[in-house]
């Protein structure tokens, strides 16, 4: 039996994102698990920082912009014996990133494995040069012919998509989803292949030492507000925050997933507001600690799903503010909606949530959470099993 040389890519790593940290970070105790003399190597915008957090080897980031070519992966793909595109958003956040990799190293002879990769309903635009360009010429016909034609090549665009989805993932040797929406968004596309897990952040620790600390009669408010989604509303948030701090029994938390980007973003915010002595910033970027900090609010509001995904590990009750379907989604697991989204978040439903969850001390989430977390972890138990094989076959092979 060999020792399985495995790449783990097609997510942005190294590039601030708290979210991304917490998936590698499970996966690669997930695979050394499995299979204790694997040798992974990861690739990453930071390649010095991801080697030291994850104890692995790297390379640079691929698929993203600003990326080496795409032909410099093909030539170092060689080395692997499996490319693993592991978790996130990426089949329909950024679908044409992670596919071209998938598709290059088949084509290298490489094996290609999807681990816990989420879809929204969408498939969002790249926002790249040639797609702008595109827009201004769609734009152009429909001034000159008036002749909509953008609502066509949107369709004809993500049909295009979704054929080279299916076309991707129909030579992987396993494709497990994190929910049974991306299974159903998958089918779509003609791929009927996938299995149901979980999000491997699930199996995230907390950290001993948290950077929030419980206070007797304190009820805390931990918010997180996407920086690549903003809110359309941010006087509606300004004025719920001004109504939060009035009550001299509330603190507000915020919680930034991108350690950069949506930290700048709450700070601005924070600005302006009375009683910044009731308002602490986090500025940690370690998925364990935010976790714990998560885990000594009382209740968390997100517009990133990676937050409420590590409230919940913590039972901590969570709201969500929509900012695609995965936050839908994620919410319907424990019988909830989100209250609105980015474009339109309706800010009295969340002052109603926190009142509510106030009055049990989000006894009735926890019990709901126990549950509905049992069932997640059989269900990526018994996908870790479906990998243990494929990688066992690897090693033989």
């Amino acid at each position: 039996m060999k020792s399985l040389r495995v790449l783990l890519g097609g997510l942005p790593l190294g590039c601030n994102n708290i979210g991304i940290e917490a998936i590698v970070q499970c996966v690669t105790g997930i695979l050394c698990r499995l299979q204790p003399d694997i040798e992974i190597t990861v690739s990453s915008a930071n390649q010095t920082e991801s080697s030291a957090r994850f104890c692995v080897q790297t390379i640079p980031l691929y698929g993203f912009s600003p990326a080496p070519k795409l032909r410099e992966f093909s030539k170092l793909i060689r080395r692997f014996d499996l490319f693993i595109w592991c978790g996130a958003n990426g089949l329909s956040d950024y679908p044409d990133s992670a596919l071209n990799l998938l598709l290059c190293a088949r084509k290298q002879g490489v094996q290609t494995l999807i681990w816990g990769v989420g879809m929204d309903s969408d498939l969002n635009p790249p926002p790249g040069k040639a797609y702008r360009q595109t827009e201004r010429l769609l734009d152009a016909v429909n001034r000159i012919c008036n002749w909509d034609v953008a609502v066509p090549f949107a369709k004809c665009r993500e049909a295009l998509l979704q054929k080279k989805i299916r076309k991707a993932l129909e030579n992987c040797l396993l494709v497990m989803v994190r929910d049974p929406e991306t299974a159903l968004a998958l089918k779509q596309c003609g791929f009927a292949r996938s299995i149901v897990g979980a999000d491997s952040t699930l199996l995230l620790s907390t950290a001993e030492e948290s950077p929030v600390q419980r206070e007797d009669g304190i009820f805390k408010i931990g918010f997180c507000l996407s920086s690549r989604n903003p809110l359309a509303d941010p006087a509606g948030l300004s004025a719920l925050w001004r109504r939060l701090l009035e009550n001299p029994a509330q603190r507000l938390v915020l919680i930034p997933m991108d350690s950069e980007a949506d930290l700048q973003l709450m700070d601005s915010l924070r600005q302006g507001l009375p009683y910044q002595e009731r308002i602490q910033v986090l500025s940690c970027r370690e998925p364990a600690v935010i976790q714990a900090a998560a885990a000594n609010c009382d209740v968390v509001v997100s517009s990133r799903l990676i937050l409420l995904i590590l409230a919940a590990n913590a039972a901590t009750p969570i709201i969500g503010i929509e900012s695609g379907s995965k936050i839908r989604n994620w919410m319907r697991i424990f019988e909830m909606k989100p209250v609105g989204s980015v474009t339109d978040c309706d800010f009295e439903r969340i002052e109603e949530a926190i009142s509510g969850f106030q009055v049990d001390g989000g006894a009735a989430f926890r019990k709901k959470a126990a549950f509905v977390y049992n069932l997640m972890r059989k269900r990526l138990a018994l996908a870790e099993e479906e990998l243990k094989g494929v990688l066992e076959k690897l090693s033989d092979s």
